[in-house]
């Protein structure tokens, strides 16, 4: 008796490893596809993350900047990087001579123009007024500047 308990035992167990097995490769086979779906879409976070970025700094370039001038009117001026270097190009003027226009350092001049920094209040009212002068005028105001340093 000993011998058919050991062997119906043995059996028992046999088939329950199989089925085991079988309900476990199902289970494993759609671990496998969620883990393949969660890196697809952690992939695809990862490049729209990249592109919200990307977004954000050209709209932080481009943006517009409000001034309160000493009158207290406020006045939207648009500033840019690419439109001083366009400007400053245009009046055909080094950046050390746009910047004593301006009255600034040719160093700021230049973080401007890269986008590393941006035109503080006070320095937008300047560079909006020289935005609106054309070549002729601006190196008339330029030599005026350098007869006064």
């Amino acid at each position: 008796m000993t011998n058919f308990a050991s062997v119906f035992k043995k059996e028992v167990t046999r088939l329950a490893k199989k089925e085991a097995r079988a309900a476990v490769g199902t289970l494993k086979e759609q671990l496998a596809k969620s883990r393949k779906q969660v890196a697809e879409l952690r992939s695809e976070v990862r490049a729209l993350n990249k592109k919200i970025d990307l977004i954000l700094k050209h709209q932080a370039n481009d943006s517009a900047i409000s001034i309160q001038e000493a009158a207290g009117d406020e006045i939207s001026f648009r500033f840019s990087p690419k439109s001083v270097r366009a400007h400053r190009k245009r009046v055909d003027m080094s950046a050390e001579q746009y910047a004593m226009l301006l009255g600034v350092s040719m160093q700021t001049v230049y973080h401007w123009e890269q986008g590393k920094s941006r035109p503080r209040k006070s320095q937008l009212a300047t560079l909006a007024a020289v935005r609106k002068l054309g070549k002729k005028e601006a190196n008339r105001r330029l030599a005026l500047a350098m007869k006064k340093s």
